[in-house]
This record gives structure tokens, sequence and C-alpha cells, in this order.
């Protein structure tokens, strides 16, 4: 009914200019305004508006004209009704075409979220397989060495020396026990940088130190450029990574083989690298060594959770640096972790005056 008083309007605002209107001008206004209609709310106003329309035209427009002007009316007439079934058509067309990307983004949500519970379950079952493998195994040697200092039935010297042992177990499992809240702090990142100007070779000293204290049989060789300039670093954050690093060198070295540790600067780069002598990094498995609990194809027999690189990884990245396993040609394995170089103030905490 709105149509036919919308049309009714119209007619009635074109009725003064009627000796400037020509009939054909009115019906192609009547017209378009099928047209319109169609398109906007469908055959039926469409249709009522033609007719309307068409009466319109004869009475006010084409009063005195001939009985050819009688086509109008039905031009009008179909002119709706094709503009109404092409308008159908397309709205019909378009509702197909927006329930299949509902459809579609629907699936690819639960494709997503198949996704992310699949790896979550993966993540779970690596976790599981490093409480049960590399936390128990070493607790239960610890609980049996403890329960043979606890008889006393051993010389004050076997003691001391299972005490060491005791220690340094003790330390290793608590290492693991860092990486995996390391791994969940990283993850959800919940892990604030305590950022400070740091001499480099402080950081590798104090990391060295502790790692000697951990292999008193390992050798380490030190190579650091002269002249190296302060590093904005968490340095607690920093010698973690770095520990990491030279935990995964020691397992996979030869005893009878140094550990080495090389620092440098290339351009605005700081460069550590830390380089084993073992049987080398397959290239195709570079990069998949840095995703958490993942290791190598020949690993098995040598403990660990997988999580050291995966670490050392996102500590480098929350530094604004990155990490690569490399191979180089005399042989084993070097990863390689590059930090950003800024410039430091002028006059840090605790520095000399010249």
């Amino acid at each position: 009914m709105w149509a036919a008083l919308a049309t009714t309007l119209g007619t009635l605002l074109l009725a003064p200019w009627q000796q400037v209107v020509t009939p054909a001008g009115a019906a192609l206004l009547y017209a378009l305004a099928a047209v319109v209609l169609a398109i906007s709310y469908g055959t039926g106003p469409a249709v009522l508006a033609a007719l309307v329309g068409g009466v319109a035209y004869h009475v006010i427009f084409a009063a005195d004209a001939d009985r050819r002007e009688w086509l109008v009316p039905g031009v009008l007439l179909l002119i709706a009704l094709s503009a109404g079934q092409v308008t159908t058509r397309l709205r019909r067309h378009a509702e197909l075409l927006r329930r299949q990307s509902r459809e579609r983004a629907e699936l690819s949500e639960q494709m997503r979220a198949a996704e992310l519970k699949h790896a979550a379950e993966a993540l779970r079952s690596s976790i599981l397989a490093a409480l049960s493998h590399d936390l128990r195994t070493p607790l239960t040697a610890l609980v049996s060495q403890a329960e043979t200092l606890q008889m006393g039935r051993l010389p004050p010297e076997r003691q001391a020396a299972l005490l060491e042992t005791l220690r340094q177990q003790a330390l290793a499992l608590s290492r693991q026990m860092n990486n995996l809240l390391d791994m969940a702090r990283l993850a959800s990142g919940a892990v604030e940088l305590k950022r400070a100007w740091q001499p480099i070779e402080e950081i590798v000293g104090v990391t060295l130190q502790q790692a000697r204290s951990q292999w008193p049989q390992r050798q380490f060789a030190i190579q650091i450029a002269a002249e190296l300039p302060p590093v904005n670093i968490d340095a607690v954050l920093l010698e973690r990574a770095l520990w990491n690093l030279l935990d995964n060198a020691a397992k996979y070295s030869p005893p009878d083989q140094p550990v080495t540790v090389d620092v440098s600067r290339t351009g605005c780069e700081l460069l550590l690298a830390v380089c084993d002598a073992g049987q080398g990094i397959d290239p195709a498995d570079a990069a998949r060594l840095f995703t958490a609990f993942q290791r190598g194809q020949t690993e098995s027999d040598i403990a660990g959770t997988g999580l050291g690189l995966s670490i050392a990884q996102s500590i480098a990245r929350a530094h604004g640096g990155s990490i690569e396993a490399t191979r180089p040609a005399a042989g084993g394995s070097c990863v390689v972790l590059r930090l950003p170089l800024g410039e430091a103030p002028a006059c840090m905490p605790g520095m000399e005056a010249g």
C-alpha cells in the first residue's frame, strides 16, 4: 500500500509541471520508480507502483494521446516484473554467498579449534613425557643415593663424593624445572625484561663459572673480541639463555673436545656463538630444533626436555634479537645468538672517572 501512496505522492508533485514534463519523460520516471522499488523491496511493491503509475500517466500526462499510449502501463508492468525477478534472483544468490561464507568461517573456526586442541594435547603429552623421564629418573637416583647416605656405612671420602653427586643432580633438576617454568612464562607473555647496560664479558664469565662447576672435566675455549660495547639486556634471562646453549653443546660434544664460546660484533649486532664438536645439525632440522620439546633424530639416549633452545630463542626475541643453528665446515654445530647493539649512556653507575 505504501508503494501506491508513494507513487501517488510523486504524481501529485509532478502534476504542476505537466506542461514541462513530456509523456515520454513521465513514463521514464515511473519506470525508474518501479525499478528502484523492485531492487529495494521486491516484486509486489514494484508491480503496485507500476499499476498506479500507468493510471496516473494516462490521467495526467497522456489524456489526449492516441491508443498507442496504452502500451505504457503494460511496459511499466513488464519492467516491474522483470526487475523484481532479477532482484529476487540476485538476493537469493547473495544470501547463498553469505550463508556459504558463514559456513566457511564456522568450518575454519572449527578446524582452528581442532588444531589448537591437538597442539594442546601434544604439548601436554610432551610435558608428561619430560616429567616422567627426565625428572622422575634423576629423582629416583637422588632418593637411592640419599638412602645410601642415611645408612651411614660409607667412608667419609665416599660420602663427600656422593654428596657432591647429589648436589649436582639437584641443580640439574632445578634447571629443568626452571626451563619448564620459563617456557610457561614466555609463552604467556608474563616475562617483563629488567634491562640494564651490562658488559657482555661479565655475563659470559658468570655463566662459564657455573658451567665449569657443573662439568669439571669439560674444557671450554673462550674467544671474546676486544672493546665490545655494553649491551642493554636482562642479565638474568641472558645468563639463562647462554646456560641453555652451553648445556646443549656439552651434551653432544665428545668428552675430550672443548665447547667453544665466541663473542664478537658484526655491524650493529652482538654475536654470541656456542659451538660443539658433535655430529652436527642436519640443515633440514635446524629450524625445528627451536620448537619446544623438539630434539634431534639421534638424541633418544641423551637426557633432556627439548626446551633449552626454544627458551633461548624466546629470550633472544624478547631482546629484539634472533638465534640460529649452523653447521660449520669443520664439523660439529654452532648456535649463534644475535643481540641488537644500542648506544650506551655516556656515564653509567659504577664507571670510574678517567
